[in-house]
């Protein structure tokens, strides 16, 4: 395909994949489009059309008829292990606010358990927590405090945001609830992820924390145990709840080479506004095929209200020190937890910072790409 040919009239990506298409500078800015209305309430579920824009510019949005409900992260419970524990209701601590990372901990800590009493705390045993995907855990729980990975100032400028007292405490409350062989479920060296899944459908962790998209959690719409879901719980930094919109959630960009803007305004809103009945057959589906109870569904209603994400997550993408900041928090969360939060984050903030003024120019579409070094060309 030659340059400035048209490969399509709209695309829906991972959300992360856009970085790579504004480096590229291929993307139309969503406001420009005419007959597009983004102040409507449709394209505004989850905030992620809030969060593809910046300086004014809408990179993306979430699109209703690609439903980013499915990405959402939720907390997966085990009825049977509250019951045997004597647990509360979590969907009472969540109607009263009282959801939060000290609680989730402590029911965690309750659930642990040496199942075949052998005095050897591995994945034969009974844990507080599993995921979906052990690199993601640490981000998604960093978020539901509240604490932000990138700063965006009323100037546009962007400011690493991992440096302060209360991302440290989440950083070291997050280490708490997934330590492995302790809090959270070892899964055996080798294996793939789906060992996480099949240790909750199993019975051999409380929490399972995904989204529900993708197939990932789907072995436990079959499993024998009773199961609810509620949202992440509350942290540091937050007083409502904050469920990452994961970064594989779909969203729906325009590229540059689309010449039919007038058209292709009318037919997004078109399908947008009908999109709408048809998430509510969605849901009834959802309800009657996956679901245990009104609670769970209700629940899963209220995600849209919950969502949150970061620019990091496109920015990423974009320029590798943005990478590096947000890699730092499941390194230290999750992966290493010796790492102490405060001296890890001294050691990359300036590169963090300098990557992000980039960033900036990158976004606005103004980043030069500087000359190669002479040795650096081609012969």
């Amino acid at each position: 395909m030659l340059a400035g040919d048209k490969y399509a009239d709209i695309i829906v990506t991972p959300t992360w994949e856009l970085g790579r298409h504004i480096n590229g500078k291929r993307l139309v800015d969503m406001n420009t489009i005419p007959n597009l209305q983004l102040d409507n309430a449709y394209w505004k579920e989850y905030n992620t059309s809030n969060l593809l824009t910046y300086d004014g510019r809408t990179f993306g949005v979430a699109a209703p008829f690609a439903n980013q409900g499915d990405e959402v992260w939720v907390l997966a419970f085990n009825k049977s292990i509250i019951e045997e524990l004597g647990l509360e209701n979590p969907y009472d601590l969540v109607a009263n606010k009282q959801w939060t990372f000290e609680k989730m901990l402590e029911m965690e800590q309750a659930a642990k358990r040496d199942a075949n009493g052998d005095g050897v705390m591995d994945s034969n045993d009974r844990y507080g927590l599993a995921t979906g995907h052990d690199w993601d855990i640490a981000v998604a729980l960093y978020l539901a405090s509240g604490n932000k990975i990138i700063e965006t100032a009323s100037d546009g400028k962007l400011t690493y945001a991992v440096n302060t007292p209360k991302a440290f405490e989440t950083i070291d409350m997050i280490k708490k609830m997934t330590k492995r062989g302790d809090t959270f479920f070892p899964k055996n060296e080798g294996e793939d992820m789906d060992a996480y899944v099949k240790a909750f459908v199993d019975g051999k962790a409380l929490f399972l924390a995904y989204s529900r998209g993708r197939g990932v959690i789907d072995p436990i719409y079959e499993m024998e145990a009773d199961f609810g879901f509620v949202p992440m719980p509350m942290g540091n930094n937050t007083d409502d709840y904050l469920s990452w919109v994961s970064h594989d959630a779909p969203s729906m960009a325009v590229p540059v080479t689309n010449k039919d803007l007038d058209k292709t305004g009318l037919i997004l809103e078109a399908l947008a506004w009908k999109a709408q009945q048809e998430e509510q057959i969605r849901l009834d589906e959802i309800a009657f095929t996956q679901l245990r109870d009104d609670e769970s569904l209700e629940i899963i209603k209220q995600l849209k209200n919950y969502g949150v994400s970061d620019l990091a997550f496109i920015g990423q993408q974009m320029q590798g020190n943005v990478h590096q900041g947000l890699a730092l928090i499941p390194n230290v969360g999750f992966y290493d937890q010796n790492l102490e939060p405060a001296s890890q984050v001294a050691e990359i903030e300036e590169a963090v910072n300098l990557g992000l003024e980039e960033l900036v120019l990158r976004l606005k579409g103004e980043f030069v790409e500087p000359e190669p070094k002479p040795e650096e060309k081609k012969e």
